[in-house]
């Protein structure tokens, strides 16, 4: 309508001629007076206009000309803007996004999807914002084809390390945050995904962690699978074949999580 469009056009004259991306950078200055200027114009963006607002972070994630640091920043805002631990908090936010025009969510988690398999940085933070929509959509029937297309990035064989690893991310988000019997229907479809993750054919061994854990968020409602001895069976003996990858991987990251804090302690010395 008219008077939507004149909304949109006041809110980008009026908002977005300071570069969003430059805002984003400043909510991890150093300076508090910038990161304060930052999160009261985001506070502000949102107030004015939420729907779009998340639309334009969403722009800023997808787009793999903008800095990770960016990216990150506006992973971080799109998921605090859609979930929160509290659990008041997060139904007063799905039900926001929820009411937001089919048009705009439907770009919001378009941009999402294209983001997985392209961030240089983990976790995923498309993963997370990916999980956040879905704790709100799939329970009132919405995004009915988001886990077969997530299923399909971990299961096609033309999917690289990056993408199946991330997808793997936001299938276990999802299945942790999730009330089970929403996606009960498609737990044998999950879990041969995650297992497809874990097996020796998969080289990377960030695809086979990923699965793991996803394994692990999904015990809830694949307790039918476990329940069936056979089924029982692949899925351990998948599980302990790789446990001594799994047991590497995890002290590396570990090191290298500790090698980054003391660079960044003396970087900022």
């Amino acid at each position: 309508t008219k008077t939507k469009t004149t909304e949109n056009i006041v809110y980008l004259l009026c908002v977005m001629d300071v570069s969003l991306s430059s805002i984003l950078e400043a909510t991890i200055s150093n300076d508090k007076g910038q990161l304060q200027n930052a999160q009261r114009y985001l506070e502000q963006a949102a107030t004015k206009n939420l729907p779009f607002f998340l639309l334009e972070l969403s722009k800023e994630l997808v787009d793999q000309s903008k800095s990770g640091i960016v990216r990150m920043a506006a992973g971080l805002q799109l998921k605090n803007y859609l979930t929160s631990k509290d659990d008041t908090l997060k139904t007063d936010f799905q039900q926001r996004w929820l009411s937001a025009g089919d048009q705009i969510r439907l770009q919001v988690k378009s941009n999402i999807l294209q983001t997985l398999g392209t961030e240089q940085f983990h976790p995923s933070s498309a993963a997370q914002v990916i999980a956040a929509i879905a704790c709100a959509e799939l329970p009132v029937g919405q995004w009915p084809d988001l886990i077969s297309s997530l299923v399909g990035f971990i299961t096609v064989t033309t999917s690289d390390e990056n993408l199946k690893e991330a997808s793997l991310e936001a299938l276990g988000y999802i299945c942790e945050e999730i009330s089970p019997q929403i996606i009960s229907g498609q737990a044998n479809t999950i879990l041969t995904a995650i297992i497809l993750g874990m097996r020796r054919e998969e080289l990377s061994n960030s695809v086979r962690l990923s699965a793991c854990r996803a394994l692990l968020n999904s015990l809830d409602f694949t307790k039918a699978n476990f329940d069936t001895e056979q089924e029982r069976h692949v899925i351990m003996q998948v599980f302990f074949m790789i446990s001594h990858v799994l047991i590497f991987s995890l002290k590396y990251r570990s090191l290298r999580m500790e090698s980054h804090k003391k660079s960044h302690l003396l970087y900022h010395k």
